[in-house]
This record gives C-alpha cells, structure tokens and sequence, in this order.
C-alpha cells in the first residue's frame, strides 16, 4: 500500500473509532457523568465505596450528625436535578411523583434518580462494555434489593391498614389525621421499569406512615413505631443506592479499559504504517 494511502487509512480509522460512532460516543459520556456523581456521593462521606474519605469514629457524635446533614443536602440537590432531567430520545412512562412524608420524600430526592439513571445505563449500554450475563447479574444484584424494598412497603402497608380496621370497630371518635401538604411534588420521567417498582414502594411507604399515623392518634400506636419504619424504609433504600454505585463505578472502569483498548489499537496501526515508510523509501 502506498504511504500516503496507508497514512490515510490509520487516520480514517482514528476518525471513525473517536468520533463516528455516536452512540459509542454517547455511551463514554453519560457513563463517566454519571460516575462523577457517585463519587460525588463517596466524596462527601456516603457509603458506597470499599474506602469513605471520612473517618467517622473520630469525630464527635455533634460532628457525625453536622456530616450526615451536609451529605443529605447534597444528595437531594443532585437527586433532585436528576428527577427533572430529561433524556433525549429516550423511551419513558411520566408519572406525577407525590410524596406526603418529609422522610420518604427525602429517600426519593436523594436516591430515585441515581437508580433510575443506573438502570438506563445498563440496559442501555450495558452491552457495549459487559457480558450478557454479567449485564444479568448487575442487573439482578439492584433488583433483588429494589423488590425486598418494595415488599417490606407492602407488608407495612398492609399491617397499618389491618390493624386500623381492627382498632377503629365501630367507634364513633375515631380521628384520621391527614397531611396539610405534600412534601415532594415532582414529573418524573422514568426510563426503566424497575423504576417503577420504587415509586409504587415509595406511595406505599408514605401512605403506611399515615396509616400508623391515624393509630397514633388514637392511641393504638406509638411514635416510636412510626419513627422505625421510617428508619427501616432509609436502610433498604441506601442498600438499593450502595448497590447502584458499585455498580457505576464498575462500568466506569469497564468503559475506561475499553477506551484505552481503542486508543492502544490506534498507535499500534499507526507505528506499524511508521515502521514500514523507511522500506518503502529504500525501494
């Protein structure tokens, strides 16, 4: 092959690895933004990582709380942004997100989004970067946590209902509390259907809470039980976010080794085309 054709050739081939492939092109992309965010998340103490910048027992239990609240903050600010963003040309069912309980609605500001925008990842690009199965098993490992989620949502729901049937009977003064307002009103665009698994889970974590609110109410439960079943819905949600991190990040360094693959490929086609111009002088 003549050298200028050859030259020619290793640049076509650059060209088309670095650039012409779009959809490659929008994979790199929106993976590495999204493992910013997660490392974000680390950054700022969450878990997530086999190593948190914040060495937690040495600080105070004033200054773990000051941490925890500023982590929070944070959270929902990304998590938030991450609700209203839409997604060009991406295949969604729009749901109107509305959530009663300050807790859950937090749970939702903080973690909905990351695991929406994980699960777009994977089954969008997944391919690109990993093996079926091992797309499956990623998969898999943020579902079985999603669907444990949203069982204990329904089994809390479903306790609270069962048991103001019971105690209410025929009383005449019974008293049912309500919200004065809704906490998180919000379009969602969710683009997996997973997704949507939370966000029935998150509809029936808030209306449980009212459920044992009403008990409270009239003195079949305690406050303490309802503050339980707040902590126990932030436990099995962060499980769902520690997941969808790890899972991130292995991407991350999948399309990383990939890109690195693309970019040695290039220089190998373009010292080989180097190392043949000094026979090709000669002859």
């Amino acid at each position: 092959m003549p050298k200028a054709a050859a030259k020619d050739q290793v640049q076509d081939n650059t060209t088309a690895l670095a650039a012409a492939d779009a959809e490659l092109n929008a994979a790199d992309a929106a993976i590495a933004e999204a493992s910013k965010y997660a490392e974000a998340a680390q950054a700022t103490g969450e878990h997530g990582g086999e190593e948190a910048p914040l060495v937690r027992t040495e600080l105070t239990p004033e200054e773990r709380a000051a941490v925890s609240r500023q982590i929070a903050k944070r959270q929902r600010q990304m998590g938030t942004a991450e609700l209203e963003r839409l997604y060009p040309s991406a295949i969604v069912v729009n749901v109107d997100l509305k959530v009663n309980d300050p807790n859950i609605a937090s749970s939702a500001a903080r973690f909905l989004g990351l695991t929406d925008r994980t699960l777009y990842l994977i089954n969008r690009f997944g391919s690109r970067f990993m093996t079926d199965s091992e797309v499956e098993t990623t998969r898999a490992s943020i579902r079985e946590l999603i669907e444990q989620y949203a069982l204990e949502a329904r089994q809390s729901l479903e306790q609270g209902q069962l048991l103001v049937e019971k105690t209410r009977g025929n009383r005449d003064d019974w008293l049912t509390p309500s919200y004065t307002s809704s906490t998180l009103e919000a379009g969602f665009a969710v683009k997996a259907r997973d997704t949507m698994t939370l966000v029935r889970a998150l509809r029936q974590w808030d209306e449980a809470i009212l459920q044992f609110a009403s008990l409270e109410f009239n003195d079949g439960a305690s406050l303490g039980q309802i503050d339980t079943m707040r902590v126990r819905e932030r436990t099995l949600f962060m499980q769902v976010n520690r997941q969808c991190i790890r899972a991130v990040k292995a991407f991350n360094r999948r399309r990383a080794e990939a890109a690195q693959k693309r970019i040695n490929k290039a220089k190998a086609e373009e010292q080989q085309v180097t190392a043949t111009e000094p026979a090709e002088a000669t002859a």
